[in-house]
């Protein structure tokens, strides 16, 4: 009605007649304006609702879709996680129930036995990483799935069964009157029972953890004996390992076999068995190693170097299988050994001091012992023999020997050859306790040591009776026999004996830099010059390779050229006074003299033999060219 009441009053407002028809049509036509209008709002008021439910309607079923999207991804979750399921599972023993009212129960006794295979783990130094173990509880935490009497645990064990690669230990604690018998179960094998006085309870669970670790780690169980002095024992297990294991146990088993062996002294065996291993599985750096020691020792330096190239590939490509401390110590361990072969001293010495941060000396021992030597090498002798105090502590067997070598490489290094025999002596009187295993040693290694420092003292024929028994495929010993007859002033048996030594080692460069210095004490200066030339090609980071090369050039009159090779010698090795001592040698022959006061100033504080102090205090001398 309202809409007519306007309709009027507009319809009479200018005073005109208006046709009664004329006004009824207009009024009908606002009335169906008035209704269209009311039925637009009707049909907006149904479609924000139709809109409202589509997108609850939507919301409910995106819910439903995530919902059941994370139940799938749930499920994966857990079937991934079952699949990747493995090492051993130790459940609830079962007790008496005395002992359980004194809080010896089934989960107490499942976690000590866990703890003690964690302990032997611990002090079993390996690069094949142990198996996991964990003790399952019956107090453990569970998610119970509603209206049934499955949980979500109970669904994990289930697939941790039926996909993974879990090995059940299992077993019970009994007591009587007199005695306790624990028994223990791996897998579906038959259980092993030990009995003991109730008060060595802790002792039988040892036993039972060594047990486990027999039946589940063969090779860690050898490794483990090898470290509790049960030698003979150990080489039972390795034995029937790898010739009774599976084909990975097997190459796993001739390693340890490979190790035991140079334990005893028979190095030839082991390099044998390590071979062996190899041809079953050439992946296992463990077994590279152990063919990369036994050559070390036998003199074999060629094939040492290959042996331990080819352990810093098969570590670097199995980080993950390797165990998480001593697998990263031995791969640092390993990468000093080639650097040290190449002649790459600095860098070694990191490497060496890099495996003592991450193993500490129980389990990096090799790399203690070789510290001291490879700093001497780069001619750090303060650093060498700080290094010498850090092998002071308590030592593996197969570092000793090394360890005692050290401190008299360290002063042959040093020049001081009367203190050198004397600390070698010492080394070979340990040795010498070591029975064959440090025979070989003393003939490898120390003898020819021996044997160098005599005739650089000046006893020739000493240093020839000691060397005498060296074996002729000994690369150090070849070397040491050239030195000795260049110093005799045999110029043709020292060529002959020289050519002899690097074909044993033709990549090595410590060969042509004997080489080098032999012809160069022989005034042949453009011989030298060429062996000085092949060693700093094949030991670019040596910096003895340039020294010797920078001489022979002075020799020819080239002081240039010869200051130029020993600067980069001085970069090479900054804690070594020679370079600077011959560079300024150099300069101050070319007049330039305030430059060569300042280098034989640097050249002062750094090391240099008693002979090179003498000869830089002559340079230093006012009006000395």
């Amino acid at each position: 009605m309202g809409l007519d009441i306007a309709l009027d009053k507009a319809l009479d407002g200018d005073g005109d007649e208006v046709d009664p028809s004329a006004r009824a049509l207009m009024r009908k036509q606002v009335r169906m304006l008035d209704l269209q209008m009311k039925h637009l709002r009707r049909e907006t008021q149904e479609l924000g609702v139709k809109f409202l439910r589509e997108r609850l309607h939507a919301a409910f079923e995106l819910a439903i879709g995530l919902g059941v999207l994370a139940l799938v991804v749930i499920a994966a979750g857990l079937l991934w996680r079952a699949s990747q399921a493995e090492g051993l599972v130790i459940k609830a023993f079962a007790v008496p129930p005395g002992m359980a009212t004194r809080g010896m129960t089934g989960p107490v006794l499942a976690g000590r036995l866990s703890d003690s295979l964690g302990e032997i783990e611990a002090i079993t130094s390996s690069v094949r990483a142990g198996g996991a173990v964990r003790a399952t509880q019956h107090q453990e935490i569970k998610v119970e799935i509603p209206e049934t009497t499955i949980s979500i645990s109970d669904i994990d064990s289930l697939l941790r069964g039926w996909l993974g690669k879990e090995t059940i230990v299992s077993g019970e604690l009994v007591q009587d009157e007199a005695r306790i018998s624990l028994t223990v179960r791996v897998g579906d094998r038959p259980g092993t029972t030990l009995y003991g006085a109730p008060a060595e309870l802790d002792q039988l669970i040892r036993r039972a953890a060594e047990q486990v670790l027999a039946q589940t780690e063969p090779y860690r169980y050898a490794v483990y004996l090898s470290a509790q002095n049960k030698q003979d024992e150990a080489l039972t297990v390795a034995e029937g390992l790898a010739l009774n294991g599976s084909p990975t146990d097997r190459a796993w088993g001739f390693a340890m076999w490979s190790r035991l062996l140079a334990s005893r002294g028979d190095f030839a065996g082991a390099a044998a068995k390590a071979r062996r291993s190899l041809e079953l599985d050439p992946n296992i750096a463990a077994t590279h190693d152990n063919l990369a020691a036994a050559h070390r020792v036998l003199g074999h330096d060629q094939q040492a170097l290959a042996a331990s190239q080819a352990t810093l590939t098969a570590m670097r490509r199995e980080r993950r299988g390797m165990d998480r401390i001593s697998g990263p110590s031995r791969l640092a361990t390993a990468e000093g050994r080639v650097q040290e072969a190449r002649g790459d001293f600095g860098a070694a010495a990191e490497s060496y001091a890099r495996a003592m941060r991450i193993g500490g000396l129980s389990r990096a021992a090799q790399a203690a012992s070789s510290l001291p030597r490879v700093l001497a090498m780069d001619h750090d002798i303060v650093g060498a023999r700080q290094a010498l105090e850090d092998l002071r502590g308590s030592l593996p067997e197969d570092a000793i020997i090394d360890a005692a070598m050290a401190p008299g490489l360290v002063e042959i290094q040093a020049g001081n050859w009367v203190a050198a025999e004397r600390l070698l002596r010492k080394a070979e009187m340990t040795a010498l306790m070591f029975g064959d295993a440090g025979l070989v040693v003393r003939r490898t290694q120390i003898a020819p040591n021996l044997a160098y420092v005599m005739a650089m003292g000046g006893d020739l024929q000493g240093a020839r009776t000691m060397i005498a028994a060296s074996p002729a495929d000994c690369y150090f010993c070849a070397r040491v026999r050239a030195v000795i007859a260049g110093l005799s002033g045999d110029r043709a048996g020292a060529e002959s004996a020289f050519r002899n030594a690097v074909a044993l080692a033709p990549t090595l460069p410590a060969g042509y830099l004997d080489w080098a210095r032999m012809r160069l004490a022989m005034g042949d200066v453009d011989g030298a010059i060429v062996q000085a030339r092949k060693a700093a090609s094949l030991a670019p980071a040596w910096s003895d390779p340039l020294v010797v090369w920078g001489e022979a050039l002075a020799r020819k009159g080239d002081r240039s050229a010869a200051a130029q090779r020993f600067a980069a010698a001085a970069v090479l090795s900054p804690r070594w006074g020679l370079p600077l001592l011959r560079q300024a040698q150099m300069l101050k022959a070319q007049g330039r003299k305030e430059h060569a006061a300042r280098l034989l100033a640097s050249a002062s504080k750094l090391s240099l033999t008693t002979a090179q102090i003498a000869e830089l205090k002559a340079a230093s001398r006012p009006g000395s060219s």
